[in-house]
């Protein structure tokens, strides 16, 4: 009947359907298991994410404290190069002043000697008028002496003539008449006319007088006070000046000795550590030290002791490090930059260096630019360039620590 076929049409379809369940339960169950995978390595992918983000989070927080970090650094370096400019600026102008001084010197000499070299033909000028005005108060003391003698002469014959009348009148009862010589009055003339030729003969010796001796003197005393007086400024300014120059000559000097002496007493110490023995010092090449330069003498272990000039590629590279290191102990820096020193230094050299780096990046920071890897190795931090496109270059760091 139609209902028995029914039946058997859906018992035969609910077999098939159970077969294929049945076949499909395995892969069922694959799939399962590969949800869960699934999920597992999505739950993993977002454990992974978090991770990620928190430590994206702290490498963000980490660029900003970096970026802080430089600025302060980046504004240290800028406060030491304007500290660096201002010092040679400053030393710029003391070499200015030391050469305007030294100018200033050389032309308050030139005024010196030109002004002692007019003042001593103001002193002839004046020696030469005080002779020519001796003589003068000597001849006018002369002819007044001579005339006050002629004219007590003179008084003794009036009153000699007036007694002659006196007695003539008395004896003879008149009056005296006519002109009356006497042997006197012949000798007093010709004495007289005798004196007279001798100081004619005096004044014609003398030449002519000139009047305005007197006013020229005067005139000439006042230019030799005048010019006495610059003389004796001048004098004091080239004192202060060369006062000055001593005085600055001998702070520089003092300075100079007692840095050298840091920085010598430092390299005896670091020449031994990095040439692992030997000794070395500095020497000065000249007696002033103002003048004269300073050479490194270096005995390195088993070698005699010599200038630098004579020593190996390396040894004359690591006894430069030591002189720079000794010269940044003297007056330390916060920032000390050593470009490319380790490149002459073989493999134990490299690690003395890199020892004494380490030990004195306590107190400053040390910015090396090298391309050894022992010196890298010891680095906290690397920076370098790198580039994953063509044409683009771009900065990665390293905290190796």
């Amino acid at each position: 009947s139609s209902l028995a076929r029914k039946k058997e049409i859906l018992e035969q379809e609910l077999s098939e359907t159970q077969e294929r369940i049945t076949r499909l339960r395995p892969e069922f169950s694959a799939l399962e298991e590969d949800l869960t995978a699934r999920r597992v390595e999505v739950a993993a992918l977002r454990e992974r994410h978090n991770g990620l983000e928190g430590v994206l989070n702290q490498l963000s927080f980490r660029v900003q404290e970096m970026g802080r970090e430089i600025e302060q650094r980046e504004a240290a370096i800028a406060a030491a190069e304007e500290e660096g400019g201002r010092i040679r600026r400053r030393q710029e102008e003391i070499k200015g002043e030391l050469g305007e001084l030294a100018h200033h010197q050389e032309e308050a000499q030139r005024q010196v000697q030109s002004l002692e070299e007019e003042y001593q033909r103001a002193l002839a000028v004046q020696r030469e008028a005080k002779e020519k005005i001796k003589v003068l108060r000597q001849s006018r003391d002369e002819v007044q002496r001579r005339l006050q003698e002629l004219r007590a002469g003179e008084a003794r014959i009036r009153v000699e003539l007036e007694g002659i009348a006196t007695r003539v009148r008395e004896r003879y009862g008149q009056e005296p008449g006519g002109e009356i010589r006497t042997p006197y009055d012949e000798v007093e003339r010709e004495v007289r006319e005798e004196r007279l030729r001798e100081l004619r003969e005096k004044l014609d010796e003398l030449g002519d007088v000139n009047p305005a001796a007197l006013k020229e003197y005067e005139e000439t005393k006042e230019r030799y006070e005048f010019l006495n007086g610059q003389r004796e400024d001048l004098n004091h300014s080239l004192l202060r000046l060369q006062r000055a120059i001593v005085r600055m000559n001998k702070t520089s000097r003092e300075r100079l000795v007692q840095a050298f002496d840091i920085v010598n007493v430092s390299f005896r110490e670091l020449f031994p550590r990095l040439f692992n023995g030997g000794q070395g010092e500095l020497a000065w090449v000249g007696e002033d030290p103002l003048e004269a330069g300073v050479d490194i003498i270096a005995r390195p272990p088993g070698k005699r002791p010599r200038s630098l000039s004579l020593l190996s590629g390396g040894e004359k590279a690591l006894a430069s490090v030591a002189f720079l290191i000794s010269c940044y102990l003297a007056h330390p820096s916060p920032f000390c930059i050593l470009d490319e020193v380790d490149a002459p230094l073989d493999e134990a050299n490299i690690g003395r260096f890199n020892e004494l780096i380490r030990e004195l990046a306590d107190r400053s920071q040390f910015i090396l630019i090298t391309h050894n890897r022992r010196t890298m190795e010891v680095a906290d931090v690397l920076y370098g360039v790198t580039m994953d496109m063509p044409g683009v270059s771009k900065l990665i760091s390293v905290r190796l620590n």
